[in-house]
Parts: structure tokens; sequence; C-alpha cells
């Protein structure tokens, strides 16, 4: 739960860089109330390399930024899993589950380059699950809800690095 209240906190400032910017927007103080995407930077913030523009289109003040989204994603799965198996497995079905939230119209958040490259490779004639994905760091943060399925840190590794193809 702290991690999806931290995630929609930070919502407004996600992917901006300029630490003096970042603190201005919110009055040289403490986070005390979320902000909409860029709210008090010009309404867009600046993924570097990537440009200026909002990078959550259709989120407000209190949404999660994708990184939260993600979390929501396992987090949803996982409540589905049927619990005599207790096991989180990087099958067809999970894969079917990230397919459609992400690409199926509701996710309003932004998609990163990889997991637009994880999808083209999902439907590419002779990919295995173990060769989906590729360079990126950002999946370690998406899979907190594994800390509250299992009790056992092994499992909790081995689920996350199932999970960590974007």
């Amino acid at each position: 739960l702290g991690a999806l209240v931290a995630d929609a906190m930070c919502l407004g400032s996600h992917y901006e860089y300029d630490a003096k910017k970042i603190k201005e927007a919110y009055g040289n103080d403490l986070i005390r109330h979320s902000l909409a995407p860029g709210e008090q930077m010009g309404g867009a913030t600046h993924g570097v390399g990537w440009g200026k523009r909002n990078y959550h289109p259709g989120t407000v003040a209190g949404d999660q930024t994708d990184y939260g989204e993600y979390n929501l994603l396992i987090l949803e799965f996982l409540a589905n899993i049927n619990r005599s198996d207790a096991k989180f497995h990087n099958d067809a079905s999970f894969l079917q589950y990230w397919e459609q939230r992400i690409f199926g119209g509701e996710w309003k958040q932004w998609t990163c380059t990889m997991t637009k490259e994880t999808r083209r490779q999902l439907h590419s004639a002779g990919f295995s699950k173990k060769q989906l994905g590729g360079y990126s760091n950002a999946m370690a943060i998406r899979s907190t809800p594994f800390m509250a399925f299992s009790d056992n840190e092994e499992d909790v590794v081995t689920y996350a690095q199932q999970a960590m193809f974007t």
C-alpha cells in the first residue's frame, strides 16, 4: 500500500529531473498533496532524452504513474490466482492479462519503448517467454505485490524475475 501512496504522491513531477523545478512546484515545502501530471510545472515534465510533454495523459492528481499501474496490474493478477496453487507463473494467462491491461484501451499511462517492444516480441514467431523484454531496470520497482503474496524471500525474487520483462 505504501508503494501505491508514494507513487500517487509523485505523479505531478514524474519524469521531471530538475530538482529545483520540482521543489518550486511543491512550494519549496514537503509534499503535502498530490498534483496532476506537470501541475505547477507548465503542464508537462521533461523526460531526459524524450523531451517535454505530459507523459500521463488522462490522469488526475492522486492517480498512479506507470510504475504504480504496473504494481496494480500484478496485484490484480495475483488476486485472481487459484490459492491452492499459491504460485505465480509467467505463463500464457499472465502474458494475456498483461497485454490486455496495457493495450486494451484502459491504460492511461506512458507506454515505454520496452513495453512496446515486448508486445512485438510476444507476437513474433519463434520467441519464447524467456527471451521477452530487453534492457530496462524499471520492472524491479513494479513488483512490490510479490512481497505481500509470498512469505518466502526466494519466491519473491523468483516471481519478480519472472515478471521483469519490460
